[in-house]
């Protein structure tokens, strides 16, 4: 719903905007040079970039109200709304799923050893070997993932986290 209400505030006096068949995306110019370059990525089915099938002109932009484009499900175009990427990244999730933090103790409820999620475990497969049989048995072992988990981040519960190269 919120990205409905989100879509609503980018057109200005204008209620219409344009879509090509089977796109993912709508637009607000039906000349669009975005919709051209999406229809040649995707009009060359034969992968020969010299056979010219690519080099049609794109169909005519189907006119749709952005209420419809919103429960399409439709993404706005970033070249005609460059801006809507940062509105959507201020909108926050209606639920968050089970996931917050919460801390994790070490041997004692007094030492806190670390912020995790409440909801996320990382489960992996440990072998243990059998002192009285001599055969191996597997066990499934459960980590909690530490705060903020990645499903917090892409919910916007919690803020991104900035990602280094080494």
């Amino acid at each position: 719903m919120k990205l409905a209400v989100a879509l609503m505030s980018l057109t200005e006096g204008s209620n219409t905007v344009y879509v090509s068949r089977r796109a993912r995306r709508f637009h607000e110019d039906p000349e669009c040079r975005a919709r051209g370059a999406g229809h040649m990525i995707f009009a060359c089915r034969c992968g020969d970039p010299y056979c010219g099938c690519a080099g049609d002109k794109p169909p005519a932009a189907e006119a749709i109200s952005i209420d419809l484009a919103a429960i399409r499900d439709l993404e706005p175009c970033a070249v005609c709304y460059p801006r809507f990427q940062e509105i959507a990244v201020q909108l926050v999730a209606d639920d968050d799923f089970g996931h917050r933090p919460t801390d994790e103790y070490g041997a004692n409820r007094a030492n806190v050893s670390r912020k995790v999620c409440a909801r996320c475990v990382d489960w992996k497969w440990v072998k243990v070997r059998n002192q009285d049989t001599g055969s191996d048995e597997f066990y499934r072992m459960g980590r909690r993932v530490s705060w903020p988990c990645t499903s917090a981040q892409i919910l916007n519960i919690a803020p991104r986290q900035e990602e280094w190269i080494s």
